[in-house]
């Protein structure tokens, strides 16, 4: 994961349209923890990139039965 401050930061609204989802999806994750994590800065909500890139890479499975590792 980088902390580097240039990092792009995306709306759960972008993040939604990325993966094809809808936006209240993100926000069901965001309660429930199962999401990529996000940044609080007040109310506003935002994505870092490289932590959905991580989270995606989580997600990869080989077939319907790969639990995957965690």
């Amino acid at each position: 994961m980088s902390d580097n401050p240039t990092t792009k930061l995306l709306t759960t609204r972008e993040l939604a349209s990325m993966l094809g989802l809808k936006p209240r999806t993100v926000d069901t994750w965001r309660v429930t923890g199962e999401g990529p994590p996000f940044v609080r800065i007040g109310r506003v909500v935002r994505y870092r990139q490289s932590d959905i890139e991580t989270f995606l890479a989580g997600q990869l499975r080989r077939s319907t039965s790969d639990p995957g590792d965690g």
